[in-house]
């Protein structure tokens, strides 16, 4: 039997709640690499999935392929699309992208996670889910960036 079980990395956001207008969050650098590489690396140990799939503005693609290259250039399972202009349509992308690649069906399994979300570095386990706690990853995120505010609801 195929794998059918995909991970869809949004890494769309652009840094506006942060304060930072120039690049978004998951590019910005923490522990010597970006963000959005602890993310993927993080979904990398899960050997469940037959693809990690990054979606990015299609502004950030070449870059986004480039830090995967640097960073990551012994995963052969990671693939960089252009996402769309918000979330809703970024995660239509990423399913068409599936669908037309690889083929869907009932069996067919897609998870879904946004690249800058701290929950995902936060934990040092290497179990599945590696998050836990949005509280923990909101001191997590304070310790490590004194500027971060942790998101409010719209």
């Amino acid at each position: 039997m195929d794998n059918n079980t995909f991970a869809l990395i949004l890494a769309g956001g652009s840094g506006k709640r942060m304060g930072n207008p120039d690049k978004p969050k998951q590019f910005l650098m923490l522990g010597g690499k970006p963000i959005l590489v602890h993310t993927i690396e993080k979904f990398c140990v899960a050997v469940e999935f037959r693809s990690v799939i990054v979606l990015c503005p299609d502004m950030w693609v070449r870059q986004t392929k480039d830090l995967v290259s640097r960073y990551l250039p012994h995963l052969d399972h990671i693939e960089v699309v252009a996402g769309g202009p918000v979330r809703n349509d970024t995660i239509m992308k990423g399913l068409d992208y599936i669908e037309k690649r690889y083929g869907m069906d009932d069996d067919t399994i897609v998870v879904t996670h946004d690249a800058g979300l701290s929950s995902a570095i936060a934990s040092s386990r290497r179990t599945w889910p590696p998050w836990r706690s949005s509280m923990r990853a909101t001191r997590w995120w304070r310790q490590r960036i004194p500027s971060w505010k942790a998101p409010t609801a719209r």
